[in-house]
């Protein structure tokens, strides 16, 4: 599992967003388009149906967050402008057509700029302050030898 995987589940872990759904299956009877049943609520979702002769299995909001999440923290991590992000679904949609997470992906630059500022900035502060408390005793020095300010 790489660094950023491992982050995105212990962060997802933490957000009450991520835990209320869980992976599910549905059922559309008949033959329909990719979209069809992708307007269906969380409560439809978690519910199996078995009839008809199709099954499909749609991502579920746990996992289109997971997603969102990986993309902002590459966005970040990379420096990338968050208007890049916009119509990032849409060429996500492109690469991957048959991909269930991707058809549900939804992350322009608003809601990168959200996720970020409130989502994974207090997230990543609380994991800092977690870590310098539970370090023990820190010594903060600073050399003023190059302030030409002090040296008058």
């Amino acid at each position: 599992m790489s660094s950023h995987t491992t982050v995105v589940a212990d962060f997802l872990s933490h957000t009450s967003t991520a835990k209320t759904t869980a992976q599910s299956s549905a059922s559309i009877p008949g033959d329909h388009d990719a979209d069809a049943g992708l307007e269906t609520s969380t409560a439809d979702q978690n519910s199996a149906s078995t009839s008809g002769d199709h099954d499909v299995t749609f991502a579920t909001t746990a996992e289109t967050l997971a997603a969102e999440v990986l993309w902002a923290l590459k966005v970040t991590t990379s420096h990338y402008s968050h208007h890049s992000c916009d119509e990032i679904g849409v060429t996500f949609r492109t690469m991957f057509p048959d991909s269930r997470i991707a058809a549900k992906f939804s992350c322009g630059s608003n809601k990168c700029s959200y996720l970020v500022r409130f989502g994974l900035a207090p997230y990543f502060k609380g994991l800092l302050l977690k870590r310098v408390k539970e370090s023990g005793d820190i010594v903060v020095m600073l050399d003023e030898s190059l302030n030409t300010v002090t040296k008058r």
